[in-house]
């Protein structure tokens, strides 16, 4: 069997992988007793504060929905759509 060795950037090869692949990386790391199944879980859990600040701008949008007016609603829903 041939042994080629290739030199790949860890950080570029990541930032090209999509949700399956990176997945897939952490289960491999879990399975292969690199990380415990523990560890994924919380990391996944944390956010920043400007995510956790927008996270709860947008809960308080969606208890409040049937309060705003067309415009207001127009204007999410239009913002939404952009990305």
């Amino acid at each position: 069997m041939a042994y080629i060795e290739v030199d790949i950037d860890v950080d570029n090869f990541l930032n090209e992988c999509g949700y399956s692949e990176i997945t897939y990386v952490i289960e491999w790391l879990q399975n292969h007793g690199h990380l415990e199944k523990e560890e994924a879980t919380k990391a996944s859990n944390r956010v920043s504060i400007p995510e956790q600040e927008f996270q709860d701008a947008l809960d308080v949008l969606y208890d409040k929905w049937n309060m705003m007016n067309n415009e207001e609603t127009d204007l999410i829903i239009n913002i939404s759509k952009r990305y």
